[in-house]
């Protein structure tokens, strides 16, 4: 009789136990899985910086060009962000090139970007404001998201008393070399067009098969850097 009222009340803690390593493992998925779609939106960012971006927009003119060339290439883009942008004059006075928001796409891979309160209390003013129109902010949430991946491993390693499962391990692969190499970018080596296209545009994500993209889109000949 005594072993059994001890079965009893070990068994709430084994129960207990056996949810938080599952909602520990729940949020290395969400995390990790985060900080890997955050290398493709960096690559879109720097297809469409390259092959668009001349420059900050810092006139109606200008940003509605960008925005033509958005238009007319993004059929060529991928497919993760919507990039529409528009000339914004708020109560300031102060216009300035604006994204648009939409409710069923994501911006994240559209140079000059900005996100609200929320995005910037997570993850800082470097890494929600695209202010320079050259992605370096993709490249800074990017980062933090990293961060929050290695963290939520560490718990999950902590709280479940063993590495994470098997079928999980690819979660732990965040490299991205487009990240790495983010400062030495700057002959628009991501342009549509360009002869790095094809490893560019790979859309396939780390743990799906895909095919890469191509185009025949000419894209900016001016190769200066105004970044």
């Amino acid at each position: 009789m005594k072993y059994l009222f001890a079965l009893f009340l070990a068994l709430p803690l084994t129960i207990s136990a056996q949810t938080t390593c599952s909602k520990a493992l729940d949020d290395v998925r969400l995390m990790c899985e985060g900080a890997q779609n955050a290398c493709d939106d960096l690559k879109d960012c720097l297809v469409r910086r390259d092959t668009c971006v001349e420059g900050i927009p810092s006139n109606q003119t200008k940003c509605e060009q960008l925005d033509l060339c958005m238009q007319s290439n993004k059929g060529d883009f991928g497919d993760q962000s919507r990039c529409d942008y528009t000339w914004a004059i708020p109560s300031s006075g102060e216009g300035f090139c604006r994204v648009k928001k939409h409710f069923l796409f994501s911006e994240e891979g559209c140079p000059g970007r900005t996100h609200g309160l929320l995005n910037a209390l997570a993850y800082g003013l470097d890494g929600t404001v695209d202010n320079k129109y050259d992605c370096s902010s993709v490249v800074d949430k990017r980062n933090d998201k990293v961060k929050s991946c290695e963290r939520v491993i560490s718990e999950a390693k902590s709280i479940c008393g063993q590495d994470i499962p098997e079928n999980l391990k690819y979660l732990k692969n965040v490299a991205c070399e487009e990240a790495k190499n983010f400062a030495r970018y700057t002959n628009r080596e991501f342009a549509l067009g360009a002869s790095s296209s094809a490893r560019v545009n790979d859309r396939s994500r780390r743990n799906a098969v895909g095919a890469p993209g191509s185009s025949n889109t000419a894209p900016h000949t001016d190769a200066s850097s105004n970044r």
